[in-house]
């Protein structure tokens, strides 16, 4: 499996080397892949049955063929959601939830207008800068700017936490334009997140995951 939402251990993106993370991404595994298997309590998967590769992906390990095949086919609609983003404007109590006080000061020490940040919320964890800058790309069209420099960079991005990040706009006009576009919020702010699912093809594929003990 690939492309899993990286799990958050105790208010931060879980690391590989945290044995909990593996853990809380295994159990994620198991929800994901949901019920109607062959399992005592009713799943399709046991977290035993889990290898993380990385914080983002993992080896699954079934019975059979038969048994991978229909746990793939029946899982389609779970493995396949839709995200709905929250876009606001930034204020000082967005900071409650801030994992690196310090850093945010930093990032705003040299904001001229605080009215130029806005909030992005409800991210899938283990959405980065990059992913923020591309979603801004096409606000382009809609503040109708000729320029051929980027309105958000990655230094215009701040993580206050692994679902939440402050964007840093050109203006306050450009900001409040992009929140008030019907368009920028039916294309950017709401998107699918695929759980995608292929064929084990290395030489080596884990049998399992031992757990946190």
């Amino acid at each position: 499996l690939d492309n899993l939402p990286n799990p958050v251990v105790e208010g931060a993106l879980g690391e590989y080397d945290d044995v909990m993370a593996r853990q809380a991404l295994c159990e994620s595994v198991v929800k994901i892949l949901g019920g109607g298997g062959s399992n005592a309590d009713g799943s399709a998967v046991d977290a035993l049955d889990v290898f993380p590769a990385s914080m983002s992906s993992a080896y699954v390990a079934f019975k059979s063929y038969e048994d991978a095949e229909e746990c793939i086919r029946s899982s389609k609609r779970d493995r396949l959601w839709e995200v709905a983003l929250t876009l606001s404007p930034y204020e000082e109590e967005d900071d409650k939830d801030d994992d690196d006080e310090v850093s945010t000061q930093d990032f705003l020490k040299d904001v001229d207008d605080t009215k130029s940040i806005v909030c992005l919320s409800n991210m899938v964890p283990g959405t980065t800068a990059g992913s923020i800058v591309r979603m801004f790309a096409s606000a382009k069209n809609i503040i109708d700017d000729n320029d051929d420099t980027t309105i958000v960079t990655t230094d215009s991005v701040h993580f206050l936490n692994p679902t939440t990040a402050l964007v840093r706009l050109p203006s306050s006009s450009v900001a409040q334009t992009i929140m008030e576009s019907t368009e920028f919020k039916r294309h950017q702010l709401t998107s699918r997140h695929h759980v995608k699912a292929f064929p084990a093809k290395r030489s080596k594929v884990r049998g399992g995951y031992g757990g946190p003990n």
